[in-house]
């Protein structure tokens, strides 16, 4: 006996086979880096604490329930990959090759 799960949303809206199907994924994908960036700058300030809370949790929830187990981390990957800070993320003050962490010299 098989066990197949319900299919998520992404398997219910545009079937496509071949390189249909891969454009679709490229461009879930590319709505997910979207939705989370979006997600990402929206903060709500709570009262007793200083720090805000963004709707990142909801974000990667959501797209994790619509994507599915395979999709869904893709995205979320894409986006870690796309926003990852860089070398020179702390507008150039610190110098080259004393930490290898971005800002660890300060």
């Amino acid at each position: 006996m098989s066990m197949r799960s319900a299919p998520v949303l992404q398997e219910i809206f545009w079937h496509g086979a071949g390189v249909g199907l891969w454009i679709k994924r490229a461009l879930l994908v590319a709505a997910g880096i979207l939705v989370l960036a979006v997600a990402a700058k929206a903060q709500v300030a709570m009262w007793p604490s200083p720090v805000p809370i963004t709707l990142g949790t909801l974000a990667v929830l959501s797209i994790g329930a619509a994507y599915g187990p395979r999709l869904g981390p893709q995205s979320e990957f894409a986006f870690d990959v796309e926003t990852r800070p860089t070398k020179c993320s702390c507008r150039g003050l610190c110098r080259a090759g004393e930490s290898p962490f971005p800002c660890q010299a300060l």
